[in-house]
């Protein structure tokens, strides 16, 4: 008979308030520590309390907390004892193991051990049933070769693909998933080598450049549209918040005083997550965006208050009903036809513009690396290069 585990539940003060950890051993007298959630407590003295008042939802009561943390252990047992039960039934043996047996495996492990964000759960899973099983779902995981997996690589490139060719940036995301894979299953399934290694991802080159609106087009954008949601635009426009975590930006993420905002939420598949890789990040308070916040500030609001709040009391906006917003009030200013991301790009292409480097704003915008945010230089202005050139060219 399996022992029922236990952990204990800790909370952490974070720049978004108290938040729940779950911390225990498993089975294999691993500690594991997961993030349950934030927490409707209060400090009283040096412990934490239940707080007063009505609990909005995405929080969590000491009872509530307790009860997911039991979901945590209980999903991560499962996740090891069926990849235990599979290695005694040979699905370990790499004989018997498909490599669709491989790849499922590694999505169970994603999900409940290593704590991936829904939407990367859901892109995942994904490609899985689109791409990779498709390809080599019925094949022994450890019969699969670099040739194989090699004319499988210059079929996505082929125009006559059913489906067509994919792009460049597409293909080397497949690729990235298939050899992840297969170093995860290296132990597990006695995999000598990793079929995906040594195919070079394809150079994603592109003519796209990130498109944004000039500060006027932006103006123009926020006249055409109702208070909050032009609000909404500027800040978009002018801090380079992606929607998740513009409409989940409370009152204490912003401290006028300083002058910046802390960006630690996100909407990730319509479920509250930490914003990307579980960091949050740093973006100053254009004086434009603090006057704008603080006319639209209620008097003494709670700092867990949303700053855009939704129709119903501590629900947060609908992204999707957001953006439909956006294009109307684009259309009706008769600007071109960008999407709402695009007001992030923005930010980038006027920070660059303005004079700010890479690295800061590598920082604002939370890139992992600074190519990304390079896509930005080709909106600076030359007017300074070119004359620091003709000074050169005249001495």
């Amino acid at each position: 008979m399996q022992t029922r585990l236990d952990g204990v539940l800790i909370v952490r003060d974070r720049q978004v308030g108290p938040v729940y950890y779950a911390k225990w051993r498993d089975s294999t007298r691993t500690q594991v520590m997961r993030r349950v959630g934030p927490a409707w407590v209060e400090r009283h003295g040096s412990e934490w309390r239940k707080r007063r008042g009505v609990c909005p939802e995405g929080h969590l009561v000491p009872n509530a907390a307790a009860a997911r943390m039991r979901v945590l252990i209980d999903a991560h047992e499962q996740a090891l004892a069926d990849a235990s039960a599979d290695r005694r039934a040979g699905v370990g043996d790499t004989r018997v193991a498909t490599f669709e047996d491989v790849a499922w495996a590694w999505h169970a492990h994603g999900q409940a051990v290593a704590g991936w964000k829904p939407s990367t759960v859901r892109d995942r899973r994904s490609t899985l049933r689109v791409h990779l099983i498709p390809a080599f779902g019925h094949r022994p995981v450890r019969d699969l070769s670099p040739d194989e997996v090699r004319r499988w690589w210059r079929s996505l490139h082929d125009r006559r693909r059913k489906g067509g060719r994919l792009s460049d940036r597409n293909a080397n995301k497949i690729l990235a998933e298939l050899r992840a894979i297969l170093t995860w299953a290296a132990d597990d399934y006695r995999l000598t080598a990793n079929a995906a290694d040594g195919i070079r991802k394809h150079r994603e080159l592109t003519s796209e450049r990130p498109d944004f609106y000039s500060v006027p087009e932006v103006q123009r954008l926020i006249a055409a549209s109702r208070e909050r949601d032009g609000l909404m635009f500027r800040v978009a426009a002018f801090a380079g918040l992606r929607r998740g975590e513009l409409v989940s930006l409370r009152w204490r993420h912003i401290d006028f005083s300083r002058t910046l905002m802390h960006i630690v939420e996100n909407v990730s598949a319509r479920q509250d997550a930490r914003v990307k890789d579980n960091e949050g990040r740093t973006v100053p308070l254009a004086p434009q965006l603090a006057d704008a916040l603080l006319a639209w500030r209620p008097d003494d609001p709670s700092p867990d208050d949303l700053v855009f709040p939704g129709t119903l009391p501590g629900r947060k906006l609908d992204g999707d009903a957001l953006s439909t917003r956006f294009r109307d009030a684009r259309d009706a200013a008769d600007l071109r036809p960008l999407r709402f991301h695009d007001l992030r790009h923005t930010f980038g292409s006027l920070a660059v513009d303005g004079g700010a480097s890479l690295v800061q704003v590598q920082a604002w915008m939370g890139h992992a690396d600074v190519g990304t945010t390079m896509r930005y230089l080709h909106s600076k202005s030359r007017t300074e290069d070119a004359a620091l050139l003709g000074t050169a060219f005249a001495a």
